[in-house]
């Protein structure tokens, strides 16, 4: 048999599944585009952007972020802070606990909800609410005017403050979601509506006073629809475009249409998600990036990364971290910001930087296995299409590196990393190849870039042969 190009897919899916037998396949630090229908390449894969260090040596790592009045602050340790275009954070005052926050802003207060306090901020002055009225809470959200809040204490209740009085609270102005018995364990609000979260289900209100013009209670539940999905960890859930996203207590991924869930995950990422130590710290977020809406899954273990514009997975990582070392992403300024995970910062993200504030990135692009079962292959070469002559002024030239695997990814190349130049400044016409790959069963690649530079892989194209046993 002769020697055939057989194209090499990269980004298509993330598959390190329950069996690497069946595929290993998944990108680290990077993300595929669709390209127009008569593009050279059809998919190409880009870096993720990098992040610059905006605000150092604040409280503590990030627990929320908060737009009112224009501005930007963040909850950062037990510290509330305003951040300003200029990267000053400056200290407003003290929010206990130690779990992630949730709450709101109307046009002339910010409410904030620490497990199991209220803040109220009015733009001069930061106060715990002590309302005799007002007991142990767990979540918060703004709604029509209100701060709306979950019990801890009280199964399936929550409540809402004055109208526009984050401060003040009425005994009576409260509800329960008894659709069925269970704990709340988040309210979010959506434009319109009220999701209220349980383990095994969801209820939806909507504010029947203003409908109305007035009323008791204002916020009445819908009789026409209930979710049959709970949230898996009660931070797990964001919205993108007035549309809702959050991981369930099936260990499904869902996109709401309307009132449908919408399954987004695969059995890899449902797979890899139940493995976690701590699942009830996973949180969500969502990025805008050059035209991408990237959806976060993350906590200290792990940071997956949904895009809408494709439908598909990647990772983020942060090199010696478990996860994205970023989280709680924010626009703001002309510029979208992030706080520490692991650390007392606030991040600016950019697109032309190539590390996390000093940290290499490193892009990992794993493939799927290529096999001829029950035949062997012998790979003679493999050639990436990518952009090249990207090496940074008065650095030495920018690597591709590369090892194969036979068994799935479990072991890779006895001889470790090969590398080969991606071409000096301006050289970008530099073909990218490596050589004499050997005879297996199956090949696996893992292509890899290390260097401070712009990262770009088009395509890859492996020449194989089959060969009988």
């Amino acid at each position: 048999m002769a020697f055939e190009w057989v194209r090499v897919p990269i980004g298509r899916k993330w598959a390190k599944g329950r069996s690497q037998d069946v595929s290993s396949e998944r990108l680290i630090n990077g993300f595929l585009e669709k390209a127009q229908f008569d593009a050279k390449a059809p998919d190409p894969i880009y870096g993720r952007p990098g992040l610059i260090a905006a605000a150092t040596g604040l409280n503590g790592p990030c627990r929320g972020r908060f737009r009112f009045q224009g501005q930007v602050y963040f909850v950062m340790g037990q510290r509330l802070y305003r951040f300003d275009a200029t990267h000053t954070a400056t200290e407003i005052g003290t929010i206990l606990g130690s779990k992630p926050c949730t709450g709101g802003a109307s046009e002339t207060e910010l409410g904030i909800v620490s497990e199991p306090y209220v803040y109220a901020y009015d733009g001069t002055t930061l106060v715990q609410v002590g309302d005799a009225d007002l007991p142990a809470v767990t979540t918060g959200a703004y709604a029509d005017g209100y701060l709306v809040v979950t019990y801890r204490d009280a199964e399936g209740q929550f409540a809402i403050s004055n109208l526009r009085d984050f401060q003040n609270w009425d005994a009576l102005d409260f509800n329960t979601a008894t659709r069925e018995a269970g704990a709340l364990k988040r309210v979010f609000w959506n434009s319109t509506e009220l999701f209220l979260f349980k383990d095994e289900i969801t209820e939806i209100y909507f504010n029947s006073a203003a409908a109305a013009g007035g009323g008791e209670f204002p916020f009445e539940r819908r009789s026409d629809v209930m979710l049959e999905h709970g949230l898996r960890s009660r931070w797990a859930i964001t919205d993108s475009d007035n549309t809702l996203f959050f991981w369930a207590t099936d260990g499904v991924f869902y996109r709401l249409n309307g009132y449908v869930p919408t399954r987004i995950s695969n059995h890899d990422i449902e797979s890899r998600f139940q493995d976690l130590n701590s699942p009830e710290t996973v949180e969500a977020w969502t990025f805008d990036f050059n035209g991408h809406k990237f959806v976060f899954w993350a906590n200290a273990e792990i940071c997956m990364v949904f895009d809408v514009a494709t439908g598909l997975w990647h990772e983020w990582q942060t090199t010696d971290k478990g996860s994205f070392t970023a989280k709680d992403f924010v626009y703001a300024y002309g510029y979208w910001y992030a706080g520490g995970r692991y650390d007392a910062s606030i991040y600016r993200l950019d697109k032309n930087t190539y590390t996390d504030a000093g940290t290499t990135i490193i892009l990992d692009a794993y493939t799927p296995p290529i096999h001829a079962f029950p035949d062997e292959m012998a790979c003679a070469r493999v050639e990436l299409d990518m952009k090249t002559g990207v090496t940074q002024s008065g650095n030495t030239e920018a690597q591709l590196l590369e090892r194969t695997s036979e068994d799935g990814g479990r072991t890779w190349t006895p001889a470790g990393w090969r590398q080969t130049g991606i071409g000096e400044v301006g050289e970008y016409n530099k073909k990218v190849s490596f050589n004499r790959l050997g005879q297996k069963d199956t090949f696996a690649f893992n292509f890899r870039i290390t260097d401070d530079c712009e990262r770009q892989i088009n395509s890859a194209y492996a020449l194989m042969e089959r060969r009988r046993r």
